[in-house]
């Protein structure tokens, strides 16, 4: 019932817009949409093509149709209720698959695409939010581990009995790296692909960079604490603030500790990653945000192709070295700390 109010108010909007605001504002053709679990936003820049929008917007239905955790004939929901038997699965949620693996490792297992069993057991986003009992969450627990994954063939996989997969974590990211190469490939040069927060912008803008704003974690969906201009890259945040419940006065949020089956206890309010692959922000996102700051800190600090914002729960904005002088804090209720 959420899902379809969502979709009605949303009348799947379709229209060329001008803002007029500034003389490097631009006239653009907007999607507004749902897919993927979140709320789609597509600005085409230049190419204002309807036929864009249909190729972008059956792509991304596409995806779901093979990476649903829910959606019965999915890939992964034939996985899940596989027993243990071999599945084939399309190239597509293959390749997904093998990245979460990959992320996994690189993570120290603060990236699990094996969390299924505890993700709904939380039921967290969803109208049946609930603690589980301790027998829920060890039993849970036992499920656990990308080393019950195989890999037989390149198209067929094997998971393990009562293990199941959830790549909600990373498909959004894949999916905006597909609708990045349909944009190229149908010569659109300058864009915004917003997929439910997971923001990729496409070239620039009248020549100049697009400013996109980080959230403040503590407020609405239209506050923001600062803005940063990109092109041609990605802006990937997770955070407490996302999809939560609360009971007996504590906060209860999606992102699930591998460790101990609860939602992860972090000093962080939330993460942004920002890099040049949506399926990698969108990974690590997630994975640095487990990690909380110090731990986080350290493993963006070792990677070349990453950047990050880190919003500490005492309102205080770390940035990496690539972004000093390049992020802006805009509320001076935070501080910036470089």
């Amino acid at each position: 019932m959420r899902k379809l109010g969502l979709l009605l108010a949303l009348l799947l909007i379709l229209t060329a817009c001008q803002s007029g605001v500034t003389e490097s504002s631009q006239p653009y053709l907007e999607k507004i949409d749902y897919a993927l679990g979140t709320v789609v936003r597509i600005k085409l820049y230049d190419n204002q093509s309807p036929e864009v929008i249909d190729l972008i917007m059956a792509r991304l239905n596409q995806i779901e149709d093979r990476m649903s955790y829910t959606r019965e004939g999915s890939d992964i929901y034939k996985i899940n209720h596989a027993n243990g038997e071999p599945v084939q699965i399309h190239p597509d949620t293959m390749f997904v698959l093998k990245r979460a693996v990959e992320f996994n490792h690189i993570s120290g297992g603060t990236f699990d695409p094996t969390l299924g069993v505890l993700i709904d057991a939380w039921g967290i986003g969803s109208d049946r939010a609930r603690i589980p009992s301790p027998d829920e969450i060890r039993s849970g627990l036992q499920t656990l581990g990308v080393d019950k994954i195989k890999f037989l063939s390149d198209d067929t996989v094997q998971v393990e009995s009562g293990t199941e997969l959830d790549l909600g974590a990373i498909a959004k990211g894949f999916a905006a790296d597909e609708v990045a190469q349909i944009c190229h490939d149908n010569d659109v040069h300058s864009a915004i692909i917003d997929l439910g927060g997971n923001v990729l912008a496409l070239g620039d803008k009248s020549g100049e960079e697009f400013l996109i704003g980080i959230r403040n974690p503590n407020a609405g969906t239209s506050s923001s604490l600062g803005v940063l201009p990109v092109s041609d890259l990605t802006v990937v945040t997770s955070g407490d603030y996302e999809r939560f419940f609360e009971a007996d006065g504590k906060r209860y949020h999606h992102i699930l500790d591998y460790q101990t089956g609860y939602p992860v206890e972090s000093d962080l309010a939330s993460v942004s990653i920002i890099t040049n692959s949506s399926i990698e922000a969108d990974g690590y996102s997630t994975s640095v945000y487990a990690m909380g700051l110090e731990e986080g800190k350290k493993f963006i600090d070792s990677q070349e192709s990453l950047e990050a914002i880190f919003v500490t729960k005492d309102k205080h904005v770390i940035i990496s070295e690539g972004l000093i002088n390049i992020f802006k804090l805009t509320d001076t209720s935070f501080t910036l700390v470089e």
